[in-house]
């Protein structure tokens, strides 16, 4: 839990003790509970930073013009919203996993953030 900050601490606790309280939890889920909240973490991080720099960056090429390309954190935020929304099926964060463990509402939704799309 050393990589997680303060909102990767409090999702990883706040799912783990949804899970306890409905007598779901096992041991065995620290480490992928450790990587869907970093998932998280890291999205909202990278969200602040795309929201600061817009989804397109201006940077100048080897021949000294002026271009306009997708953002790089765009598909490292990508990346980490795919992999999050993967684990989230097994922690009871999506309607189908709650469905399937049989949760009624008991887990409250950690907020994620939104997907981009990127026009071409």
């Amino acid at each position: 839990m050393e990589l997680l900050n303060d909102y990767g601490k409090q999702v990883f606790e706040s799912v783990k003790a949804d899970l306890e309280a409905l007598e779901l939890w096992q041991d065995t889920y620290v480490q992928e509970l450790e990587a869907y909240s970093f998932a998280c973490q890291m999205c909202v991080k990278l969200r602040e930073e795309i929201d600061r720099e817009g989804v397109t960056i201006h940077v100048t090429n080897k021949s000294g013009a002026k271009v306009e390309i997708a953002n790089p954190d765009v598909y490292t935020y990508q990346m980490f919203f795919n992999q999050s929304l993967k684990l989230a099926d097994k922690f009871g964060q999506t309607p189908a996993s709650r469905k399937r463990l049989g949760i009624k509402s008991a887990i409250r939704k950690v907020e994620g953030p939104a997907r981009f799309k990127i026009s071409r």
